[in-house]
């Protein structure tokens, strides 16, 4: 289990090429276009808690790394490893976002999709040489434990009368009073670490003000959810790029923390206002 010598005589080119393709599924840009057009688009309810999921099992992930401080695999490397090897963080959020897709919508069409989704970025992973099937099982097992406690906490009809429906203001305030001090003890903090956390503060923040508004009308027209993406993904771009590039001018901790919260505050509440600023005058012109 912990020698992977044996993975060197499966590779050749068109596997590599195939594997690699499975990255797209555990990457930031993936999930920041297709939760961001869900929420948008979709259904704001459960993209919200898909966005919260994503954060939350990045940020345990990057904790139990450092609990367990595994080295890599000691052989080449076909993608980008960073930080530790167990448990494997990537096949961790497919499975906690997969999984919560297809409990949510119980088709079994979408069930086999997650299940081989699951499946092949594990083994993408072990081909890769950037992970033992160790990491990869764990991370899968942990993927799709975090759901069940998510939601378990969130609907418990003690907790919600405990936190007098302030669950996502309680939840920010465990995550920055546990995670946020681990990260600022370390010497050279993990980008990823604090990007998640930053992200995760402007979702909840937006959520919090997001409650004191009334909510956007649905607009079930094909158009207007097409308009709704375009205007949004739009928007979202411009925002990260201005964003990053004075990042890269002064990469400072903090200001990386201050970008995410602006990109995932802009995502649960800026882009909702533009679109029922937007939209809401041509359904109504188009209704009368």
């Amino acid at each position: 289990m912990h020698d992977l010598a044996w993975i060197l005589n499966l590779r050749s080119d068109s596997l590599t090429i195939f594997f690699k393709f499975f990255q797209v599924f555990a990457s930031e840009s993936f999930y920041l276009v297709f939760i961001s057009i869900g929420y948008w688009c979709w259904n704001k309810k459960l993209f919200r808690d898909l966005a919260i999921l994503l954060c939350i099992s990045t940020l345990i992930n990057f904790t139990l790394k450092l609990v367990f401080q595994i080295p890599r695999p000691a052989i080449e490397h076909l993608a980008v490893a960073e930080s530790y090897s167990f448990p494997s963080g990537d096949i961790q959020v497919v499975a906690s976002i997969w999984l919560t897709l297809a409990w949510h919508f119980k088709n079994v069409l979408l069930w086999g999709w997650s299940l081989l989704l699951i499946l092949f970025v594990g083994l993408s992973r072990i081909y890769l040489g950037v992970h033992y099937p160790l990491d990869v099982i764990a991370g899968a097992f942990i993927g799709a434990f975090i759901p069940y406690l998510y939601f378990y906490c969130k609907n418990s009809s003690f907790l919600l009368t405990l936190l007098k429906n302030h669950f996502f203001l309680v939840l920010s305030g465990i995550v920055l009073l546990l995670i946020y001090p681990l990260i600022l003890l370390l010497r050279e903090p993990h980008i990823l670490s604090i990007s998640t956390l930053g992200a995760l503060s402007g979702i909840i923040l937006g959520i919090i003000v997001d409650r004191k508004n009334k909510e956007t009308p649905h607009l079930d027209s094909w158009k207007f959810r097409l308009f709704s993406g375009v205007l949004g993904l739009s928007t979202l771009y411009a925002l990260r790029a201005g964003l990053s590039y004075y990042w890269k001018i002064d990469p400072q901790w903090s200001y990386l923390f201050f970008i995410y919260v602006v990109i995932g505050f802009h995502v649960i509440f800026v882009v909702p206002r533009l679109n029922n600023r937007c939209l809401t005058p041509m359904a109504h012109r188009i209704q009368g």
